[in-house]
């Protein structure tokens, strides 16, 4: 069964996000491209005075040098976990999710429907160091609870368990650096940790958040996007070859035909992910052949 979840939850306190003993830390790794598209951004902000507020300039561009339905980049790598049956990277923004799967395998512990099909377990850590401020989470953190029981009850749907009987799968992912949509980031790591494992699944799972900010759709919200305004933010996710959708999370009220333009939105971004996600997997396959073919030669 396909996991709805659509709740009124409102972002964080807003925090004032430009101060001038910040400037330096905004300017340092960036290139000369994002800094001219930053300066344009705080001296339209600056003239409208609105400096901790602003999401998208007068120019059309948000904070980051992106337009309201461009996503952030991706970089994403297969197999970094040695000794893990699948593994994968996958790093949105700053965004940056390790994900890793042992099984399937015999369960270590009973379960009551460990006879007629496998069993998910799902665990999910958010490291101390991943957001300046960022609460340290302990193993008792209802957040981390509630999203563990989330990414689970997905992959209860997707992971074709029937094939699998008396075995179960252990599915860890843990955020390193979190800015925005992390969740959705950690469900496009697990599928793709699932593929590397060869864990037999009905289809990817790609997710993407979207906004709405003063009539205009945004695609792929970042951290002060989702905590700066409190604008609404909906998180969703779909197997891309079907259209299902698996899972929605709406923060925020919103009139009804907004929240269809949302989802409609956010499908696009789950969309152009699959796209992303299926050529990394083709391309760690073709990898894989080339290396046995030349073992085989020599």
């Amino acid at each position: 069964m396909a996991v709805f979840s659509v709740a009124v939850v409102p972002p964080p306190v807003a925090r004032a996000m430009f101060y001038p003993v910040r400037l330096r830390a905004l300017l340092i790794g960036r290139t000369v491209s994002n800094v001219h598209c930053l300066v344009d951004w705080l001296l339209v902000c600056k003239a409208r005075g609105d400096m901790s507020r602003e999401i998208i300039s007068l120019t059309g561009l948000r904070r980051d040098g992106r337009k309201a339905d461009e996503a952030r980049k991706t970089n994403v790598r297969l197999g970094p976990v040695h000794g893990a049956d699948g593994s994968a990277y996958f790093e949105q923004g700053e965004n940056k999710v390790l994900a890793h799967v042992s099984g399937p395998k015999v369960p270590t512990r009973k379960s009551g429907d460990i006879s007629s099909k496998g069993v998910v377990r799902c665990t999910y850590s958010v490291a101390a160091f991943a957001r300046t401020g960022y609460r340290r989470a302990t193993t008792h953190d209802r957040r981390q609870s509630s999203e563990s029981n989330t990414i689970k009850e997905i992959f209860e749907h997707v992971i074709q368990l029937h094939l699998l009987p008396g075995s179960e799968i252990n599915i860890y992912v843990e955020v390193l650096q979190a800015d925005g949509g992390e969740l959705c980031s950690c469900l496009n790591a697990v599928s793709l940790a699932l593929i590397h494992a060869g864990v037999p699944c009905r289809d990817f799972v790609t997710a993407a958040t979207t906004g709405y900010y003063e009539g205009q759709f945004l695609m792929d919200l970042n951290y002060f996007e989702t905590s700066a305004n409190q604008l609404p933010l909906l998180e969703l996710a779909i197997l891309p070859n079907t259209g299902e959708l698996v899972f929605v999370r709406l923060a925020n009220r919103i009139a009804m035909d907004v929240f269809k333009r949302m989802i409609e939105t956010g499908v696009r971004g789950c969309k152009s992910m699959h796209a992303i996600l299926k050529e990394d997997v083709t391309a760690n396959q073709v990898q894989i052949v080339s290396s046995r073919m030349e073992g085989e030669k020599e």
